[in-house]
């Protein structure tokens, strides 16, 4: 069984499904965080070291033939770059796209010659990286995918308690200024002014969360929202199936998981119109997209009982079928790991 491991600087729902897909291969995974604060929800067999130690401790457990996977490309993978063991770069969607607030200067991201390999999850993030002048590692596009088996149209539903005939509309994202959940929160007072129906499910938790409940609160719109927290994979196809529509507003995205869960249960997609999110939503093919930060936009489509959405959400449920099975799509790690290693020793003879 060979060994890889998986270096990262948190923990979280992308991390678990990255060291699955990795088990799912039989990899022999060890798990290094690179983080200044002790991290309580990580697996008890992963190695917390501080930044000044990290790459020491990745180097120990990177026996001979070892692969290494890090990601972020700007915050993990940079600092193992160029070492003795090959080192698979993943892209985090946010770390090479451009337009955010968080965003990386291309100019900045040279070094990813060095690396043996690079996975991102969308196309877009091929067409960034064409405008890097470097020598591209070999490079593989792996979406995020959805677990077909778990997210789909038919099943149980949630129920929210709002009243019978409401039209029930849903934000996953965090709720912090990247995913601009303020745009949704703002757009959706607008738009219950105008739709009696409109009512607002907002998951997750995040830093704006207050503020949003505040906001909604002074509206006098209490009684049209659901405020849920942090939801579950289990919980979520249920809760995506009762829903009339999913909405992000987010400024950057390579492959959206959120996304591609709402279009595998046919919950109809209103999306920003960013590079990650046009891989996926056709406008009025397969959802609707508006500009990033268009509060006009937002709220004119939130506003509007569209029939043809739910046409839509067939047709976008098919192309995540197609395209965005986990359960295919992470099987192509065993390729990147041996193609990282041949390209490893073809560098070192050269």
């Amino acid at each position: 069984m060979r060994r890889v491991v998986y270096a990262t600087q948190s923990w979280g729902v992308h991390d678990e499904r990255w060291v699955q897909a990795l088990q799912s291969c039989d990899f022999d995974v060890r798990i290094v965080l690179c983080t200044s604060n002790f991290i309580l929800n990580a697996p008890r067999t992963a190695v917390q070291v501080s930044p000044s130690y990290f790459l020491t401790e990745v180097s120990k457990l990177s026996t001979e033939g070892s692969v290494v996977f890090a990601g972020p490309l700007n915050e993990v993978t940079h600092l193992l770059a160029d070492k003795a063991f090959p080192l698979v770069g993943i892209s985090w969607g946010f770390d090479l796209q451009q337009g955010h607030a968080n965003a990386v200067s291309l100019d900045k991201l040279h070094w990813l010659d060095s690396l043996d390999g690079l996975i991102v999850d969308s196309r877009s993030s091929i067409k960034i990286l064409s405008q890097i002048e470097v020598e591209s590692p070999p490079t593989f596009v792996i979406p995020w995918g959805v677990n077909l088996q778990q997210f789909k149209a038919n099943g149980d539903k949630h129920e929210f308690g709002f009243p019978e005939g409401s039209r029930v509309c849903i934000s996953l994202r965090q709720m912090s200024p990247l995913y601009r959940t303020s745009d949704i929160v703002e757009s959706f007072i607008k738009a219950a002014a105008e739709n009696a129906q409109l009512c607002l499910v907002m998951g997750n938790e995040g830093p704006l969360r207050l503020d949003h409940e505040h906001s909604i609160r002074d509206h006098g719109l209490w009684e049209r929202v659901r405020f849920t927290g942090q939801l579950s994979e289990r919980e979520l196809p249920a809760i995506l199936r009762s829903a009339d529509l999913y909405i992000s507003a987010s400024q950057t995205d390579g492959t959206s998981v959120t996304l591609l869960q709402a279009m595998a249960c046919c919950t109809p997609v209103l999306v920003s119109e960013i590079p990650g999110n046009a891989d996926w939503v056709v406008p009025g093919r397969t959802g609707r997209l508006f500009p990033t930060g268009d509060i006009s936009a937002i709220t004119r489509l939130l506003a509007q009982n569209d029939a043809s959405l739910s046409v839509m959400a067939q047709r976008a449920h098919k192309s995540v079928t197609e395209r965005a099975n986990w359960q295919v799509n992470r099987l192509k790690l065993r390729e990147i790991a041996l193609t990282a290693v041949a390209f490893k020793e073809d560098r070192g003879a050269r």
